[in-house]
């Protein structure tokens, strides 16, 4: 039997096939058969064989069907990815890098775009500190002696 378990789903398929025809030519007359000590009827042999290579074509058509599903959505997954890229670029050509506009559309801020350098920010939270202008002073006269 350890060599029936190891059968590809092609093989398994034709032997239940010929089985079934099998059982037709010599058994259909019989009320049972006896098969590892249970009773079967033809046609419960018949109808199980069946169902074998029923679920076989089922198991192939899913497959087939999956294949075609993931083909198709990557190629409606690619399609997304170029028009959402474009989309970006006109949005950033029309609204600029307006974090809210680009929010709307659910995309990121471009980086080194909208945001205000390191630099600038330290300055703008450093108080402002102004040298005085240099201012013309005479020349100190000293202190009158009187």
């Amino acid at each position: 039997m350890n060599a029936l378990n190891n059968l590809n789903k092609p093989t398994l398929q034709a032997r239940c096939k010929a089985a079934r025809a099998g059982v037709t030519k010599y058994f259909a007359s019989a009320t049972s058969v006896s098969l590892r000590g249970k009773a079967w009827k033809p046609t419960n042999i018949d109808a199980a064989l069946a169902a074998a290579i029923a679920d076989g074509d089922a198991t192939d058509a899913a497959k087939a069907a999956w294949r075609s599903a993931v083909t198709t959505g990557k190629a409606s997954r690619a399609l997304a990815v170029a028009l959402l890229a474009a989309l970006k670029a006109l949005v950033l050509a029309t609204y600029g890098d307006d974090p809210k506009v680009l929010g709307d559309f659910a995309f990121e801020v471009p980086k080194g775009h909208g945001t205000v350098p390191a630099a600038e920010k330290a300055a703008a939270a450093t108080p402002a500190t102004t040298t005085p202008a240099a201012t013309a002073m005479s020349p100190a006269t000293p202190p009158s002696k009187s």
